[in-house]
């Protein structure tokens, strides 16, 4: 059904007006419409060429407005505008026209998502647990056509068969098949021991899309089949979705839900991304270079220099060494014990769903039906924190077969999460930003900005950079919960007693990269007292953003120790770590730099030193 918003949106073409802007005039209120007498509109071949450039600067558009860069997704709006309007109505009634128009317009709707001059980012990218991709096509590290290694095997003539994607065997694919039998053996081995566990739930899906099952050995080449790799671009789970692709495709990234790492979710994007590509381009190899590079990049390569061949378009280096490496690892797919690789053990997919309440912890949920919560947590991997999104009343999670009636049974009895401080805002410095225009934006002053992000107060910070901003306070909400138990009891009220930090004890706000040795250390404890003060049992693993006590009884001991220097409070002793800025110690503990400072008399120190003692205070009211 074609919607409102896209019927206004053909109207508005067909009559050739500007389109509004919901916070200011952008470029496209002060360029001239394009010109739709019926007499230039373009022949049927020009028409479709006219498609596949708007569906790529509609793709385009969308991916700058995950990025935040709201000035070239305006100019790939009015690119893709202006070659819509030179196709006839009709052609925009159904197939790629209706498609090219829901683009458009989600583009046009996206755009008034991001802020004029900047981007102010709530979310934080994939915080969770990460291991880097495994950076299989580097340009830095890509394999020389050299001759061959020793224990290489070439491929036999029965590997060289039955492939539904176009397989080559030329000198570069040669390179990357003994690339990967000799100097990327264990990182190839270890994707095919991962891949086991999703290849019946991919073929399924991608049988469900009509597409090559051969396809599914893209995730070798993204991730070894990896939900935690994460690039350097920000590309993230088995598929290596970058934020604006996945939410272009349905998928939620935010700072407690990451759903480019859940297997399943992610799996059905990239199918359907890759039929949309097969769609655009009519050819895998293009396909497959689109996925790696972007729709754009490999149209204005085609545009140019007048040719869909791929093994002669010159591309990015990265994206040249993709698809030679895609066919490489194919070919090594149908024959793995040949190459020197073990088979995939399969796994049957089977999980249960069960809709659970926001806030929830994943651990509580383990111990309610007595599972592992390693075991649940792997299975919901798309929670970064390990907590069900605290801002939503309702998510679904995936537990093993036989579980979901017991967790529905005890689901009433389990704790809240308690939120001890939100993620601060951020924004990315963009062309022509100054602290002091920034500052005075955000309603704050150039000097806390510096202070906050451990820069230099004068000049111009660096375009791109992303700067934490002043966060706003806010109450914590402890929401009380029954025991797990339903016996009453000392027992029961003291698990309920633990799970809810004392209002005297400091709370500590777990940073990434934190360990529970580290803290403990830092506040000269025990990794024992620690785990035991917040409940946390011997295999728990701690997250960023999670708040951990500091107990009353160390608390007490540095008070002594300080000889009570902050009266009415709580005082711990915190031990400086390499790396460690007032800022962040502050943010940590929900304390001002100001404090600090006075409390340690650092008006005059001109840096932390690592093993230097802070002393931090909490108010026992």
């Amino acid at each position: 059904m074609v919607t409102v918003a896209i019927l206004s949106l053909l109207v508005a073409v067909a009559h050739a007006l500007p389109f509004e802007e919901s916070a200011h005039q952008g470029a496209l209120a002060q360029n001239p419409q394009p010109n739709t007498d019926s007499t230039e509109l373009a022949t049927q071949h020009e028409q479709e060429q006219m498609l596949r450039k708007g569906l790529a600067h509609s793709a385009e558009g969308l991916r700058a407005v995950g990025a935040g860069d709201r000035a070239k997704a305006e100019r790939e709006l009015e690119a893709s505008l202006q070659l819509l309007s030179k196709i006839p109505l009709v052609g925009t009634l159904s197939g790629p026209g209706l498609k090219l128009v829901e683009e458009t317009a989600a583009l046009r709707a996206a755009l008034s998502t991001v802020p004029a001059g900047g981007e102010s980012l709530t979310d934080e990218e994939d915080d969770g647990e990460t291991e880097d991709t495994p950076g299989l096509v580097d340009p830095a590290e890509a394999p020389e056509i050299e001759l061959p290694a020793i224990g290489f095997r070439p491929p036999s003539e029965s590997d060289l068969g039955e492939f539904d994607v176009p397989i080559v065997t030329n000198d570069k694919v040669r390179a990357y098949l003994e690339f990967f039998q000799t100097r990327k053996w264990e990182v190839i081995n270890r994707g095919f021991q991962r891949s086991g566990r999703y290849l019946p739930m991919m073929r399924e899906i991608f049988k469900e899309q009509g597409l090559p099952l051969d396809l599914i050995n893209l995730a070798h080449i993204e991730s070894a089949f990896n939900y935690r790799a994460y690039s350097r671009a920000k590309a993230a789970g088995i598929w290596q979705f970058i934020k604006g692709t996945a939410t272009r495709y349905g998928m939620r990234v935010g700072y407690w839900l990451d759903e480019r790492r859940d297997p399943e979710k992610a799996t059905r994007a990239a199918a359907a991304y890759l039929k949309d590509l097969y769609a655009m381009f009519q050819s895998w190899p293009l396909a497959l270079a689109a996925y790696n590079a972007g729709e754009n990049k490999v149209q204005r390569a085609i545009d140019r220099q007048g040719t869909t061949d791929f093994w002669a378009l010159k591309l990015p280096k990265e994206t040249q060494l993709f698809v030679p490496a895609f066919m490489a690892i194919t070919i090594i797919s149908k024959n793995p014990q040949r190459y020197g690789f073990a088979q995939p053990v399969e796994e049957a997919w089977e999980t249960e769903r069960v809709v659970v309440p926001g806030a929830v912890e994943l651990r509580a949920i383990a111990r309610s039906i007595g599972a592992d919560p390693d075991l649940v947590r792997d299975l919901n991997p798309a929670l970064l924190r390990g907590v069900t999104p605290v801002d939503r009343s309702k998510h679904e999670i995936k537990l093993t077969p036989g579980t979901r009636e017991l967790l529905l049974a005890n689901l009433h009895r389990l704790p809240r999460y308690q939120v001890a401080s939100v993620p601060g805002p951020r924004y990315r410095v963009r062309r022509g930003d100054t602290l002091e225009k920034i500052a005075s934006r955000h309603h704050t002053t150039p000097a806390v900005l510096a202070e906050l992000n451990g820069i230099s107060n004068s000049g111009a910070p660096k375009v791109g950079t992303v700067l934490r901003l002043p966060q706003k306070r806010r109450a914590t909400k402890v929401v009380a919960a029954p025991a797990m138990s339903s016996n009453s009891g000392s027992a029961g009220a003291s698990s309920a007693a633990r799970a809810i930090p004392s209002a005297r004890s400091p709370v500590y706000i777990v940073r990434r990269g934190d360990t529970i040795w580290g803290i403990a250390k830092a506040y000269a404890v025990t990794p024992e007292d620690l785990r035991r003060w917040n409940d946390l049992g011997g295999r728990a693993k701690i997250h960023p953003g999670q708040s951990l006590r500091i107990a009353g009884s160390s608390a007490k001991a540095g008070r002594q120790a300080d000889g009570g220097v902050v009266p009415g409070s709580t005082t711990v002793r915190y031990r400086v770590k390499r790396g460690d800025t007032l800022s962040n110690i502050a943010a940590a503990h929900g304390v001002t730099v100001a404090d600090l400072k006075k409390w340690n008399d650092l008006r005059h120190q001109a840096k932390l030193l690592p093993g230097q003692i802070i002393r931090i205070a909490a108010n026992d009211s």
